[in-house]
């Protein structure tokens, strides 16, 4: 049901089994219907330190987790991994408006998706956005993004502003292409 395209292997991304132990949820694999690598290895800035932002689509949150996604930062084999997990239905809710970073996991360059069932897989085609959720969602982000900037500028860290302001640049191309792609055709990601 489920095919694992990457794993901690070579390229030292680590392994679902590996996080799901360390998440210590006591959750099955079997209610993982996604994995995406999403930040800096989705953008392909990143470094030989930098750490893993992993997202999970689960079809039911553990009984142990309270609300309807969790975010952490644990440690596998001594790698970094930030893991953020979130039901289906407030995935596939936050995807229909064209939220930041969830769009970005069906925007995903193939080595970024570690798995994806066949509900994610219909979910992709299904999923129709408009130009105006796509335009909001960019202009929203990217006015957090200066601002959280603005603040650190201001206090001196400048190495951590300017690349809040190169994500925030990266993230506005990429919503403007995409309006102009829905735009052009009622196109489906």
């Amino acid at each position: 049901r489920l095919s694992l395209m990457a794993s901690s292997s070579a390229d030292g991304t680590p392994e679902l089994q590996l996080i799901l132990k360390a998440l210590d949820l006591d959750m099955p694999l079997s209610v993982v219907l996604g994995m995406y690598l999403l930040g800096s290895r989705f953008w392909g800035s990143h470094r030989a330190s930098s750490d893993y932002d992993v997202l999970l689509v689960v079809s039911k949150m553990p009984a142990s987790v309270h609300g309807d996604k969790v975010s952490t930062t644990l440690s596998v084999r001594g790698v970094a991994v930030d893991v953020s997990i979130i039901e289906v239905e407030e995935f596939t809710e936050r995807l229909s408006i064209a939220k930041y970073p969830h769009l970005l996991a069906f925007l995903a360059p193939h080595e970024c998706v570690l798995l994806e069932d066949e509900t994610m897989q219909a979910l992709r085609k299904k999923v129709l956005l408009s130009v105006e959720s796509l335009q909001k969602e960019g202009q929203d982000m990217a006015e957090k993004d200066w601002r959280r900037a603005r603040e650190l500028l201001q206090k001196g860290d400048g190495k951590r502003g300017k690349k809040i302001l190169g994500h925030s640049l990266r993230c506005l191309a990429l919503f403007a292409q995409l309006s102009e792609i829905a735009r052009s055709s009622d196109s489906y990601l």
